[in-house]
């Protein structure tokens, strides 16, 4: 399983990195692999896995909802708009 990050904020994903991490070991589960973008370029030229995805909306370039609609084409995913 990958999680994937995409904010062009590097405090938010690290904040959220944190976030993810705790939560897997409050469960006792091990942390799936956290996959983290800073534009929605880099994040569709990715050929892994994307099983859950937190995708900033307001980024320079292509914004949030574009990128969350380009992927809903390929595929099935879990996306959460930040």
């Amino acid at each position: 399983m990958r999680i994937l990050i995409c904010d062009d904020d590097a405090l938010i994903v690290e904040q959220l990195q944190k976030y993810i991490r705790n939560f897997f070991e409050k469960i006792g589960v091990k942390c799936p692999e956290l996959v983290c973008f800073s534009d929605g370029e880099s994040l569709l030229a990715d050929k892994g896995e994307k099983d859950i995805l937190f995708l900033d909306v307001e980024m320079p370039g292509m914004n949030g909802i574009y990128v969350g609609n380009e992927l809903k084409k390929e595929m099935i995913i879990s996306l959460f708009l930040l």
